[in-house]
């Protein structure tokens, strides 16, 4: 199996992700799925001696007798390039590379609450990706909303280390979730329309928005009210971001960013936009 690996390698330039496993005690189980282009079966090779066949969306498990850190790889030529679904979550399992050296085809990539570290600029995501779920990892994505694939759906970053900047107005026009809570990401509600106006889920929590940043946010929102689909979208902007402006109250027109909150909460005006939960300092 080592040859065939070193073909894959070589096939890829070297660049493919590290995956390793770190077991906490004997007997432990690991599963993971891939899901690649072509059907057919591949072969993992887990890293104690034990290669198992394995199918296309099929959940490759494993059980470690011994305790200690395995490095499982994939075996067979091509694959890699071929997928488009690597998920597997809360294990002590993980990746680690650039996000540049990602499948080509790769479509979703759920590895939350394992021990993941990606890094790269969102110009590096495959411009296939549209759901991308990496929630308590070491993982770092940077750079601009505007540099996200346009058929991004899900951007689930919390509590990692992640950096993105830029405004409402820069999102994908499909996304439904954006969550940069507990990183250094700064989010303001730009100049223009909202395109993704399916939005439900906002978390700013605890990032580095200013207060200007947050009242801009509510905002955009507010401006855009009558737009958004969702029957109950939600808006987190609490933990250690400061408060918006101003007092949460009703005023006609609103001008601080508790009083867009009020409008976007309550509908005083009985305009019939779908209403917003906000939760904010």
């Amino acid at each position: 199996m080592a040859s065939t690996y070193d073909d894959l390698l070589t096939a890829n330039c070297g660049k493919m992700w590290a995956w390793s496993y770190t077991t906490t005690g004997a007997n432990e189980s690991v599963t993971i799925t891939f899901t690649w282009t072509g059907g057919g079966t591949t072969f993992v090779d887990w890293g104690d001696g034990t290669v198992s066949e394995i199918t296309s969306a099929v959940q490759a498990t494993h059980v470690y007798a011994v305790a200690g850190t395995y490095s499982p790889r994939l075996v067979s030529r091509g694959v890699w390039n071929r997928l488009t679904t690597i998920d597997g979550c809360s294990s002590n399992g993980g990746f680690t590379g650039e996000f540049k050296n990602a499948p080509s085809g790769l479509s979703l990539l759920r590895l939350y609450q394992t021990n993941t570290a990606l890094t790269g600029p969102a110009s590096d995501l495959p411009r296939s990706l549209t759901f991308l779920h990496l929630w308590q990892t070491s993982s770092a994505l940077t750079g601009l909303l505007s540099d996200l694939p346009s058929g991004m759906t899900l951007v689930h970053l919390a509590g990692t280390n992640s950096s993105l900047t830029g405004a409402l107005s820069d999102l994908p026009s499909g996304i439904t979730t954006l969550d940069l809570s507990s990183t250094t990401s700064e989010i303001t509600g730009g100049t223009s329309a909202i395109s993704a106006i399916g939005l439900a889920t906002l978390h700013l929590n605890s990032t580095s928005d200013t207060q200007a940043d947050l009242d801009d946010v509510l905002l955009r929102l507010y401006t855009d009210r009558a737009s958004f689909t969702y029957a109950s979208p939600e808006l987190e902007i609490a933990g250690t971001n400061p408060a918006p402006s101003g007092v949460y109250q009703d005023a006609s027109p609103p001008t601080t960013g508790k009083e867009y909150a009020y409008k976007l909460v309550v509908d005083p005006d009985a305009e019939g936009f779908n209403k917003w939960t906000i939760t904010m300092n």
